[in-house]
């Protein structure tokens, strides 16, 4: 569904062997769950896209042709008009940077997300974020910092707090971290898994 949140496994490259042991080593006294091996996350945008962060930028790549050999697990917003708005942010990012690149990957953020603690940003903050994008200046995101920034934005614009469903800054989360609190949101459930792009 629209907004449904893919949290990937690693796929034994050395990157996702890279990140996993970053969040084992780092985060194992932050982080609940403990599965490490969760190294990516990103958006659906409909049936068969994620809108997602990696190197090249935001993208929206297909679960059955260019994803196909990934595993997700699949997390559903019990707030349809939150996961809604949240697919659409995405795909506004994802227009502006095809447009004009102004949304490109953040591996340093990406590496600070495993230290950082900060709360999260007010409504004012998260307009300039995406505003950014529109007049040409740009913002860098990584995975799941993407993610959780749409979601805080899609939260606000429904009249709740971005901390009412992720209390932490967007650049606070690490993949593992995010499905630590996804796991334990009272808006959040897991829908299932996603496997060479069929749902179990």
């Amino acid at each position: 569904m629209p907004g449904d949140i893919l949290l990937k496994y690693g796929d034994g490259s050395p990157l996702s062997g890279l990140i996993s042991w970053g969040q084992s080593f780092i985060q194992s006294k932050s982080t609940k769950q403990g599965n490490y091996n969760i190294v990516h996350a990103g958006i659906m945008l409909d049936g068969e896209n994620i809108i997602e962060s990696q190197g090249s930028g935001v993208t929206k790549n297909n679960l059955r042709t260019h994803n196909l050999d990934y595993d997700y697990e699949v997390y559903r917003c019990l707030l349809t008009n939150v996961a809604e708005m949240a697919a659409s942010v995405a795909s506004l990012v994802l227009a502006h940077h095809t447009a004009s690149k102004t949304a490109k990957y953040s591996i340093i953020g990406a590496a600070g997300s495993l230290f950082s603690n900060h709360p999260a940003a007010n409504v004012g903050v998260l307009n300039a974020t995406l505003q950014s994008l529109s007049t040409g200046k740009g913002q860098k995101f990584f995975c799941s910092q993407f993610v959780v920034c749409c979601f805080q934005y899609a939260a606000a614009q429904n009249g709740l707090s971005a901390q009412s469903l992720f209390d932490l800054s967007s650049s606070a989360y690490s993949p593992t971290k995010l499905k630590d609190d996804l796991f334990k949101s009272q808006y959040f459930y897991k829908a299932g898994m996603l496997r060479k792009g069929i749902r179990i």
